[in-house]
Order: C-alpha cells, then sequence, then structure tokens
C-alpha cells in the first residue's frame, strides 16, 4: 500500500466516525507533528497547525493526535473540544 492511501484510510476512517479516536501508526503521529508547529499541545497530544476545515457552527477543526500507553489515535477536533478530550 502506498503511503498516500495509507494516510487516505487514517483521514476517510477519522471523518467517517468523527466520535472515536482512529488507531494509527507512532510513524504517522510523529510525521504530523514535525510537519508544522503544533496549533497546541498538551500532554502527549497535540493539534496539526495546520486547520482542517470549519464545522457547522463555524469553529476551527484541526486534526488531533495522541500516544497512549496502548498506541497512538488521531481524531478531528475543535481547539475546545482538545482542551476537553485529549
Amino acid at each position: 500500500m502506498s503511503a498516500g492511501l495509507f494516510w487516505q484510510s487514517l483521514w476517510d476512517a477519522m471523518d467517517a466516525q468523527p466520535e472515536e479516536w482512529i488507531e494509527t501508526t507512532e510513524s504517522m503521529y510523529w510525521n504530523m507533528l514535525e510537519a508544522l508547529p503544533p496549533r497546541a499541545m498538551r500532554h502527549k497530544a497535540f493539534l496539526v497547525g495546520e486547520a482542517l476545515r470549519h464545522n457547522e457552527n463555524g469553529e476551527t477543526v484541526y486534526s488531533c493526535f495522541k500516544q497512549k500507553n496502548d498506541g497512538y489515535f488521531a481524531r478531528n477536533l475543535t481547539l475546545a473540544q482538545f482542551q476537553t478530550e485529549a
């Protein structure tokens, strides 16, 4: 599987299951952390520095990646959601 398809599978899963943390890889976590300065960070979680889109309420949505004891996960969140859920 090409890297592009691998990434696209992650983005598709995050859009299809917006309330779920989608398992990803350590490599994808670090690639996103090192791509741009994060928008926000706390603990072992961060919002990617570039916004993904705006939601129906006009809030900016970012891709969020986090490391937990059992692996690496991703989900799309607003800044307010990140502050309470990441």
